[in-house]
């Protein structure tokens, strides 16, 4: 299998273990659903890194469009997150929780972005 590939697995299996861990926070009390948050987080952080790996594969010398696909990456993971870690605030409705979770996530999805694509060209390149 190449790296590629790999990378590939890695981000798909990533994204479908923190999609069943963040379904499965229901009727949990307080302190697993803190360890939930964390493992959803190391989740998501490990797809969108693998996904970085991924994108840099395939846009080895167009360094602006590995950033805006890092960006819309990172952009959907930390609102994910975040929505799921504002949900134990119960005096947010959800569409005020979405709104809230959207504008923290697109004040840190850039700096996210330029960290994934530096990591991704240390270690793949």
């Amino acid at each position: 299998m190449k790296q590629r590939d790999q990378l590939l697995v890695g981000m798909v299996l990533g994204l479908v273990t923190s999609a069943a861990v963040l379904v499965r926070r229901s009727g949990l009390d307080p302190g697993q659903q803190a360890v939930v948050a964390a493992l959803a987080l190391l989740s998501l952080g490990s797809s969108l890194v693998a996904w970085a790996g991924w994108v840099e594969r395939g846009t080895a010398s167009l360094r602006s469009r590995a950033l805006v696909l890092n960006l819309l990456a990172s952009w959907v993971c930390i609102t994910l997150w975040l929505e799921f870690a504002l949900a134990e605030l119960r005096q947010l409705d959800t569409p005020l929780r979405w709104l809230l979770a959207l504008a923290l996530a697109w004040m840190s999805a850039p700096l996210a972005s330029f960290g994934l694509t530096r990591l991704a060209r240390r270690l793949w390149s």
